[in-house]
This record gives structure tokens, sequence and C-alpha cells, in this order.
């Protein structure tokens, strides 16, 4: 028999050589190497097979079979051609007994391509002292066992971790096949043969040795170094959850990426990590919680982070939380402390704005216009000019709110909804000033924008209903008004309230009784009738 490993032998007992005294393994040449102890007149009950062999020994030796029977050099790097052979027999092959053969064949050069044994030259993997032996090469684990070098074969695997040398019985990486592949043919065999025991045998010792394996490195951990495997994998798989982490965070799953920094948070490991390694983690997930709508729980993340490093960004985002807890003060505290290391004008810009939004929000009005011009003077931006407005507006500076709501809209907003309200505000600021043609097209802008959110177009519709009443053109205003009041429900609450504002007006000025449906007949009847009469007003 040639050389194999003890581990390996099992595989191919009982498939190596036939008896030697089988007239057929004399006449079949390369197939009696692997016939399997099939006596001289049975191979899978296939006589036929075995004079078709005999009786043409030259062209069987050239065949696909041939080559996908011969197996007598196991440490050789040929499987992958006796694996091919072995496929081309079968693709060709018709014959059920005969297919039970290949098959058998087929998974018995996969299971050498799986298990066969190479020395490597590179540096000895196994050349390690227990002190220095950390299980970090996975596939040393997975593909082989490392044995001390001239020790006695009865030596305990555990004795030998006191040895300085090893080496290393490395099974080949399995390039064509693997565990299941193997397993799969052996199968197809039985289907073909179903009640063959040499099929069934050697499918056995395939799974023996399998457990065989696991068995001997299993029990070669019992003892050394059996804690720093186990604590070896645990480091593994805390460090996969914290890139598996990252990767979600940076691509925008914060929910995945929660529940993961749930666990590695909770993880006994966490605590042993870098300081710089803890705070990415408190930091990501205060992130993830502010992004879902968790803006306690991010607090407290981010309080945490900073607590260990604190840092510009980690300040910028409990801000932001501080900001949507209602606490404005605090935010503003928070802006001002990442503002001391802003790198540039982009980032000062952005600190001032979001400092200015929570000044404003705590009825600091002066400390607000103070940030956004230093803002606007560092980096011209629409969504700066337009807060800006936004500002002007509230103080009924309704000139210069309408130069920055210009000015928004000329530079441009990041999307649709930012647009439709720029509009919006500089419509209120046209009517303020009595330009109602320019407010009329500013809404009629936000009418005919598809893309704008649907109840800033209603909104929009009672607007401009408004400003055509104003302006008495009966016809203009009362589309208007149907557009709305059919839809009104929709419409946001401030504007809903606007509305229910002109129905009690109606009321008050005796046009309307409240009678009928919600927008019925008496209501559009008392609607056209104030905007027929000069002296109606809400």
């Amino acid at each position: 028999m040639p050389f194999l490993s003890l581990l390996v032998a099992p595989i191919i007992a009982g498939a190596q050589y036939g008896p030697a005294a089988s007239a057929c393994e004399a006449s079949a040449g390369a197939i009696g190497h692997r016939l399997w102890r099939l006596r001289a007149k049975c191979v899978f009950t296939l006589p036929i097979f075995v004079c078709v062999a005999a009786a043409s020994p030259q062209a069987l030796a050239a065949s696909a079979w041939d080559k996908c029977s011969n197996a007598l050099d196991v440490k050789n790097d040929f499987w992958d051609e006796k694996i091919e052979a072995c496929q081309k027999v079968i693709r060709k092959e018709k014959n059920p007994e005969r297919l039970a053969v290949a098959h058998f064949y087929m998974a018995e050069n996969l299971g050498h391509s799986y298990y066969a044994f190479r020395r490597t030259r590179k540096t000895d993997p196994c050349d390690f002292d227990k002190e220095n032996f950390s299980f970090q090469d996975e596939r040393i684990m997975q593909s082989g066992i490392c044995f001390p070098e001239g020790a006695a074969a009865d030596r305990s695997f555990e004795l030998s971790f006191i040895a300085l040398s090893y080496r290393v019985q490395r099974i080949a990486e399995p390039t064509t096949t693997d565990y299941n592949a193997v397993l799969a043919e052996y199968d197809k065999a039985l289907s073909y043969s179903p009640g063959n025991e040499e099929i069934k045998k050697a499918r056995a010792d395939f799974v023996s040795i399998i457990q065989d394996r696991n068995d001997a490195i299993v029990a070669s951990l019992n003892n050394a170094g059996r804690d720093e495997f186990r604590d070896q994998l645990a480091r593994d798989e805390f460090n996969a959850v914290a890139k598996q982490a990252e990767e979600q965070f940076r691509g925008g799953d914060f929910k995945k990426a929660n529940a993961d920094l749930d666990g590695l948070i909770a993880d006994p490991l966490f605590a042993d990590q870098q300081a710089t390694f803890r705070q990415n983690a408190y930091l990501m997930r205060g992130v993830s919680r502010l992004q879902l709508n968790d803006p306690s729980g991010a607090l407290a993340d981010l309080t945490k982070s900073i607590e260990i490093n604190p840092d510009r960004n980690t300040y910028f985002q409990r801000g932001l939380a501080y900001g949507a807890l209602g606490k404005p003060g605090d935010a503003a505290a928070d802006f001002t402390r990442a503002l001391e290391t802003a790198p540039n004008d982009n980032a000062k810009a952005e600190l001032l704005y979001q400092r200015a939004l929570a000044r404003y929000a705590a009825k600091n009005a002066g400390g607000a216009l103070d940030d956004f011009n230093a803002a606007i003077a560092m980096i011209e931006n629409g969504v700066l000019y337009a807060a800006r407005g936004r500002l002007y507006l509230d103080r009924q500076d309704y000139t210069a709110a309408k130069a920055d709501f210009d000015r928004a809209l000329a530079l441009g907003l990041p999307d649709a909804a930012q647009r439709a309200y720029a509009y919006e505000l500089r419509g209120q600021a046209s009517a303020y000033l009595q330009d109602y043609d320019g407010a009329i097209a500013d809404y009629t802008l936000i009418i005919d924008m598809s893309a704008a959110p649907a109840a800033r177009r209603l909104d929009a519709r009672l607007s401009r209903a408004i400003l055509h009443h104003m302006r008495r053109d009966r016809a203009k205003a009362m589309a208007d008004y149907d557009a709305f009041f059919a839809r009104m429900d929709e419409a946001s609450e401030p504007t809903r309230a606007k509305a229910l504002a002109i129905i009690d007006g109606l009321k008050r000025a005796g046009l309307y009784d409240g009678s009928g449906e919600q927008y019925g007949p008496a209501l559009r009847g008392a609607l056209a009738q104030c905007v027929a009469d000069p002296a109606c007003r809400f």
C-alpha cells in the first residue's frame, strides 16, 4: 500500500488493491489497483464490465476510466485530473451498475483530494512554544494537526506542548471539492446500487475520518491550551461582530448596527478593549440611536463616549441629541465645544449653523443671527441663507427675509421639500410686502412641483386662494378653495387651523350657519359671497 497518513488510511480501506489472485485484476491493468476488494467474478455484479476490461486491456488503460480508477500514488497532486476523468465517465455512462462504480471512484478521488497530506516547504507553521501558541492560524486548526518531531507514537498530544519544535502534517486545501461533495458522490453511487455494502462501508469510513480528526483536535485542547483556544475563539467572534457593526454603520443600516453594538458593548471582552475602541463603539451606537429616533439612548451613549475621550464629532452628535430632546441650551453648549477644534471653514460653518438653530430655539435671536452671519461670511450656502431668511421673517424684517430667500433659491437647496418650503416663506414675505403677484407666483411654483410633499402643495392652495380672495378674483379664489377643502384633512396642522379660522369668520359675519357637510353647498356659497364682498374680512 502506498504511504498514507493514519488519518487518511480509513478512506481507502478496502479500496486500494484487490486480491492478488484476481483474474480480472491481472487482465485489467491499472484498474486492478482500485477494485476495492472485489473478487474476480463480481464487480457490483458486473461480469460484463470486467470481461470487457479483460478483453481489451490496452484500450481500457488509455481510457478515462483507467485514469479515474488509478490511485497508485495518493501523495501526488493529480487529483484534479482523476476527478475530471471520472466526470467524463459519468457523463457518457448509461448503465446504472457501471455508474455506481464510477461514482464510487469519484468519491474516492474526491476524498483523496480533500485529505491528501503534504509537507509544507514554507517555514514550519508548527515551530512554536506553548507561551506563543495562540491558535490564530485557523487553517492549521481546520486542515492539519501538529505533532512533536520525533515523538513516540504513543506520546500524548497534551504532553507535546512541552516540546519547542513541531512538524506539521497538513491536509491539502480543497480546491476541487469539499466534505459534502465527497458524501454526495457516495450517495449517488448508493442510489445506483442501494445494497452495496462496500460503498456503505467506504462512506462510513469517510464520516469516521471527519469525526476522528475533530475528536483529535478537541482532545488535544482538553488540557494544554484549552482556555487560550476558547478565549481566542471568543476574541475572533468579538472582532467579527465589531467589523460587521462598523460596516453596517458606514452603510447606513443603523438598525442592524445598533443591534450588533448592543451585543458588543454587553460582551465581557468590551471592558478590556482600548479606549479608542470603546469610545468609537459608544459613538457609533449613539449616532445609530439618534437616527432611529431614540435621542435619550443616544444622549447616554454619546456622554459615555465623551467621558472616555471628548472629541469634536461626539460633541456635535450630542448637541443634536440635546436638540431632539428639546434642550437647546445644552445643545448650543456642545456645539460651542465642538467649534473649538473645528479644522476648517466648512466644519465651522456647519457648527455655527447648528448653534444658531439651537440659540434661536432658546429664544436667543440675537445670538442666532450672529452665528448665521458668521457662517455665511465663511461659506455661501443656500441652506444658511434660507435659515437666516426664516429668522428675518419671524422678526418681521420682510425685505431682508425676501432677499435671503432669493439668494438661497439662486444658490440651490438640497431637495424638493426644502425648495418648496423656501418658496412658501418667500411667498409670505412677498405677501407682507404687498407683492401679491410675487407671492402668487411662489405658491404656484409649489403647487406645480410634483416632487414637493403633498401637504406642502395643499397648504400653498389655501395661501393662493386667500391671495386671490384679497384681490377679489372670484373664479381663481373659488377654484383654489374648492381644491383645498376637498382634501383639507391632508393639509398640515397649521393650515387646517387657518381654514377653521376662515369658517369661524364666515359664521361671525353671518354668512354661514355651520349646516350641511364639512364643505357643502352652504359653506361654498358663503365663501363665494365673501370673495365678492369687499367688506368681507377674516
